[in-house]
């Protein structure tokens, strides 16, 4: 039924060079009829063909969702590494590899929480 040779298509809008973030800013629409949906790292390398980018980690692509054979999501470029540690979340760091992920766990939160009962949780708190 479906060219296995058939490549899907990229579109990009709503592209802003954001001066302030030191980043270009956009929607991705990726047509893929007949194919299953392309994993993040299938999308940073093809938009690195596309927009020339040296560096593979200043590419941000995350929010997607599927509508039938469009993928539609959102990205970002940084122009250099330090711009993108500096101006992005932490989590989205992580997930690019370029930052470990030092926060605690719900649960470890939580049973933290279980240990300090009534009013010294407070008191621990406020000081």
């Amino acid at each position: 039924m479906g060219d296995s040779r058939r490549q899907p298509t990229f579109l990009t809008r709503k592209l802003i060079n954001n001066y302030r973030f030191g980043r270009k800013q956009f929607v991705i629409d990726i047509l893929h009829h007949g194919m299953p949906n392309l994993s993040m790292t299938e999308i940073q390398h093809k938009l690195k063909r596309i927009y020339g980018v040296k560096d593979l980690q200043t590419i941000f692509v995350y929010g997607f969702r599927t509508q039938g054979a469009l993928y539609t999501g959102f990205g970002l470029i940084h122009d250099t590494l330090a711009l993108a540690e500096k101006y992005e979340s932490n989590h989205r760091l992580a997930q690019n590899g370029i930052q470990t992920h030092i926060g605690k766990t719900k649960r470890e939160c939580k049973q933290r929480a279980k240990k300090i009962r009534g009013l010294k949780k407070f008191v621990k708190n406020k000081s």
